[in-house]
């Protein structure tokens, strides 16, 4: 059902937006065989999305700018409390080492 609602909510905001998606995936029975265990992943709802782009020297670049020579600053907050830990994560599991522990 949560699943449905999603899909439902954003229906109505890419109509509203007047935009499309390309493609899309339900993730509902992910899952992977880690050893004896079989691990399943939440639910999700993974899509790409595209816009009519009219002159693309408008579009934006995720590069750090400083307009006018103006000085910004970069924060980096460390959500992991300086623990770079990969439990759960690919990676971790093409090298063999899965932890117990998300990042």
């Amino acid at each position: 059902a949560k699943m449905y609602d999603a899909c439902e909510a954003l229906r109505d905001s890419l109509i509203s937006l007047g935009a499309g998606i390309d493609g899309g995936k339900d993730s509902l029975s992910m899952a992977a065989q880690c050893g004896d265990e079989l691990v399943k992943a939440p639910g999700e709802l993974t899509l790409t999305c595209y816009v009519t782009c009219p002159d693309v020297t408008k579009t934006i670049t995720p590069d750090l700018k400083c307009p006018g020579g103006s000085t910004t600053k970069l924060l980096y907050i460390d959500i992991g409390n300086g623990k770079a830990r990969l439990g759960g994560s690919s990676v971790a599991q093409v090298y063999k080492q899965l932890g117990n522990e998300s990042p």
